[in-house]
């Protein structure tokens, strides 16, 4: 059975941008551009690289954890023993790692509200929200 070069795009169904990209939608997107382009970069480099990351810490520190990991009835990760540092260093960085994730992404929603929409009045927004 041969998939479709596509085939990619159905695993993601929720995310309506794979359908946007293939259309061609994003090539009238103008880059960030001048004083307000590169903070607006890294902050969404900034989110996309936590996206990846914060769950991957928390991986990290349930792997580690005294409970173990167990996932659809199959243990992941055994339980251990004692708690030790690692651990807790562990969780502390998923969660404060979490918290700026989170901050992040309410920052990038008051901009796409407050400045694209309510100042700039760009149709950013409806842009982004599809």
């Amino acid at each position: 059975m041969e998939l479709s070069p596509y085939a990619w795009r159905h695993a993601l169904p929720a995310v309506p941008a794979t359908q946007r990209l293939e259309a061609g939608e994003y090539a009238s997107v103008p880059a960030h551009a001048g004083l307000n382009g590169r903070p607006a970069t890294v902050g969404h480099v900034a989110i996309y690289a936590l996206m990846v990351i914060v769950p991957a810490v928390g991986l990290d520190a349930e792997a580690v954890d005294i409970r173990g990991l167990i996932y659809l009835g199959i243990e992941i990760f055994p339980p251990r023993e004692t708690r030790t540092a690692f651990m807790r260093a562990s969780e502390e960085w998923h969660a404060t790692l979490g918290w700026i994730f989170g901050l992040l992404v309410l920052g990038d929603i008051a901009m796409a509200v407050g400045w694209h929409h309510l100042i700039k009045r760009d149709c950013s927004l409806e842009r982004m929200s599809g």
